[in-house]
């Protein structure tokens, strides 16, 4: 085992019925109170929450109160992924995974990895030996494909909204390539018309007839 593949990797996600991730370019806009509970669930048993910084620069991670609250006990629990200059929202201390190239870093703790794209792989292995362990992947797009397209994820938690959207919503995850990836379902639950489903990754994957 490499020690990017020693990092527990999640993801949390919620999409419309056609598989839409937002709705007026939030994601916020599908979710519920459940949802939400959920979601703050989640970033408690993190060590880290990853974002990109579009979604960074929406300003609820920096509002996150239990972020805030936890940063101060020892490595920055908000990490934003940047590949050019980076100013956060409010002084709240992060991490930032950026590229060998970004010469405008600057953060409490930076991670460089990668020129002109961070390099997954080595990021997780820094992460590692900075001591983090369990790692939530949260969005955008761009950051999740980035990830997923250069190492395994290990548990999926998926919401899917009672909402048909139609519109050129972005999907979660879009990579260069197809690489089948089977998953096995552990929990699910429905609540009003929302279903919240949580999967972990099969260590081998019969290939479709």
């Amino acid at each position: 085992m490499t020690a990017a593949e020693s990092i527990r990797l999640s993801l949390n996600m919620i999409t419309s019925l056609d598989g839409a991730i937002s709705y007026h370019n939030r994601g916020s806009n599908l979710s519920c109170d459940v949802d939400r509970d959920r979601m703050h669930r989640l970033r408690r048993d993190a060590d880290l929450v990853i974002v990109g910084s579009r979604t960074a620069t929406s300003g609820r991670y920096w509002r996150d109160d239990f972020l805030r609250r936890h940063n101060a006990a020892g490595l920055p629990r908000i990490g934003v992924v940047s590949t050019s200059r980076w100013i956060a929202g409010e002084d709240v201390p992060h991490t930032l995974i950026t590229t060998t190239t970004n010469v405008d870093a600057n953060a409490e703790l930076v991670i460089k990895a990668g020129g002109a794209i961070v390099d997954w792989p080595t990021a997780l292995a820094r992460m590692q030996e900075l001591g983090y362990r369990n790692v939530l992947l949260e969005g955008g797009p761009t950051t999740l494909s980035g990830v997923a397209s250069a190492v395994p994820i290990n548990d999926l938690h998926l919401t899917i909204a009672p909402y048909l959207i139609g519109g050129k919503a972005e999907r979660v995850i879009c990579t260069h390539r197809e690489d089948l990836s089977r998953y096995r379902l552990l929990n699910h639950q429905q609540v009003d018309d929302y279903i919240f489903l949580d999967f972990t990754r099969k260590s081998s994957c019969p290939t479709p007839s």
